[in-house]
């Protein structure tokens, strides 16, 4: 997944042109080397891919199966995307409201589909990566408290914040987000990861806060 964009590096007049592109079109740019609608259509099917497919093996062979990127394009795309991730997230960034997980949201809050996405965070609130877990309909079905918390035992994360996006613009939570709140706090007590917050965000930045708005599926608050 592209995490977010590059930040802190060095000669950044040299970069600075590379800002108005997507994320699309930058990865047609890797492996292309030109400008178009052509490398912005295959960088957009990688993308999707990216979102999909979390198990490293798999994504190289999906990717690499795409016609037109073939191995050597795929190992050179996701080696590019790897070492963007390193960059961007040292020193990581320390959560401590909703705000500051937002800009790390802002590539999916256009989205048609609903992204589920998952923030890991370290003893220290310090944001450890930020996964799909599910792409479509939010609903006990696709959010599952295993699908969600096998990523957190992994990366031994001590708490998470769940965020998701409304494509229709209304931020309001259905009783089915609150359901997969309720679970995902009972689950998260049991395994000893705590459920901070579920963020449902939209456009512009704007966002409904379960932990701000004390809702009582949800039975933590930020500090």
């Amino acid at each position: 997944m592209l995490f977010c964009p590059l930040r802190g590096m060095k000669h950044e007049a040299n970069i600075s042109h590379f800002w108005k592109y997507s994320d699309a079109e930058l990865i047609g740019r890797i492996l292309l080397g030109i400008e178009g609608s052509r490398s912005e259509l295959l960088g957009s099917r990688i993308i999707r891919e990216l979102d999909r497919v979390q198990d490293a093996t798999k994504l190289l062979e999906r990717v690499a199966h795409i016609p037109g990127v073939g191995e050597t394009r795929a190992n050179l795309i996701l080696g590019a995307i790897e070492l963007g991730r390193r960059l961007t997230i040292a020193p990581r960034q320390s959560v401590s409201k909703p705000e500051e997980l937002l800009p790390y949201l802002d590539r999916y809050a256009g989205e048609q589909q609903e992204y589920f996405l998952l923030a890991l965070l370290n003893g220290a609130h310090e944001l450890i990566d930020l996964p799909v877990i599910s792409i479509g309909l939010v609903n006990r079905t696709l959010v599952h408290p295993r699908e969600v918390f096998a990523p957190a035992i992994a990366e031994r994360a001590t708490a998470i914040i769940v965020a998701h996006n409304h494509p229709s613009g209304d931020l309001t939570p259905s009783e089915a987000d609150r359901g997969i709140t309720s679970r995902l706090a009972e689950a998260g007590k049991l395994l000893g990861i705590e459920l901070l917050d579920h963020i449902i965000f939209g456009r512009s930045r704007e966002f409904y806060s379960f932990s701000r708005e004390q809702e009582d599926c949800l039975k933590t608050a930020f500090d």
